[in-house]
């Protein structure tokens, strides 16, 4: 795997009194943007935890069209258009490497002072820095589930 077209990692950081917090440089790469680029900052998708989502320019071209293609027209996709695409925003990088994320979105997420943001391989993810650590913790049974997953997907590859 090619780690430098992936996010992976985790940054925590202080929010100043603008509302700005520094932007990792090791992930420019998988980023590719260019200066005059914006991130792409979303509502994290979770019925439980509130946390936002950044994409590249391509990352998230890439979102909606997933989108396009798995909602028929209709109500339910009028709805989570309404509720995700409509309030993303662009978020600039500034002369000093730091991104400002939107007011509306800072509190959806509720986050105040203390930020994490985790490369979580095609995007990054925005968490207050308490709501991460309430839901990390992984329960046995989950954790049992998640080993026998990748160890049938190593398996899988190990027979091709």
């Amino acid at each position: 795997m090619d780690t430098k077209r992936h996010f992976q990692g985790r940054n925590q950081y202080k929010v100043d009194m603008k509302g700005r917090v520094p932007f990792p440089a090791h992930w420019f790469a998988p980023l590719d943007l260019k200066r005059e680029e914006t991130l792409m900052a979303a509502r994290g998708l979770s019925p439980e935890a509130k946390f936002l989502e950044l994409y590249s320019p391509a990352g998230w071209d890439a979102r909606v069209e997933l989108i396009k293609r798995a909602f028929p027209e209709g109500k339910l996709r009028d709805h989570f258009i309404r509720w995700y695409v409509s309030t993303a925003e662009p978020v600039e990088l500034d002369t000093q490497n730091r991104i400002r994320i939107p007011r509306h979105l800072m509190e959806h997420a509720h986050i105040d002072k203390e930020l994490v943001l985790l490369g979580c391989i095609d995007h990054i993810e925005v968490w207050a820095k308490d709501a991460l650590e309430k839901s990390e913790t992984i329960e046995p049974a989950v954790f049992e589930q998640i080993y026998d997953i990748l160890n049938k997907a190593k398996n899988s590859e190990a027979k091709e």
